[in-house]
């Protein structure tokens, strides 16, 4: 009788333990899982927060490579998009030619007719040239009056060809400020990218 007493209260020790050590356990699964959940919560707002941040990069740099007045690629832009071209026609052995444009007497439309007709020039002859070109071709504002244009797989005679249409129909483009018409003409020159130049 006294060993089984013994045993007995042995026995109601290790229970009594062991329910202690499974509480203890419990407790700690609870716990680390509660942790858990707020690391998963705090990881979902880090990604969260990233995904913005990346977002918000991207736009910044397209912001800084548009041009805020006609919202074409500005020189940053344009360079960038040069060195694709450059490297693309020299790995597949394609023409590339590159147009400079210059718009003929702007100095007198912005003294005649002020800055603010000079704008709406410069942003209807972005509309205008963006309008005459391939998907494939490359606008962009270099500065000023002077946009630059991508053409590639477009060698001397096609380029010519391309930069005359634009030519003739910005000479045709019915130009008014204050009911006046403003007769508006570009320039231009080309040069053909040659392989590894």
């Amino acid at each position: 009788e006294q060993l089984r007493a013994s045993l007995n209260d042995s026995i109601d020790g290790l229970m009594s333990l062991l329910n202690d050590f499974q509480s203890r356990t419990r407790n700690s699964l609870i716990a680390m899982n509660r942790r858990q959940q707020e690391l998963n919560q705090h990881l979902d707002a880090l990604q969260e927060d990233n995904h913005r941040l990346i977002k918000q990069v991207t736009q910044e740099r397209e912001i800084a490579r548009r041009d805020p007045l006609t919202q074409l690629p500005n020189r940053q832009g344009f360079e960038q998009r040069l060195e694709q071209e450059i490297a693309r026609s020299d790995r597949y052995g394609q023409p590339l030619s590159i147009a400079l444009i210059d718009v003929d007497h702007f100095k007198n439309i912005n003294d005649r007719y002020g800055h603010l007709a000079g704008d709406r020039v410069l942003r209807i002859l972005a509309k205008e040239m963006y309008s005459q070109l391939r998907k494939t071709d490359f606008l962009a504002r270099f500065g000023g009056e002077e946009f630059v244009i991508l053409l590639p797989e477009s060698d001397r005679e096609h380029a010519l060809a391309a930069i005359e249409k634009m030519r003739l129909h910005i000479s045709q483009c019915p130009f008014h400020f204050q009911d006046s018409p403003v007769q508006i003409t570009i320039s231009a020159g080309i040069a053909i990218h040659k392989p590894n130049e």
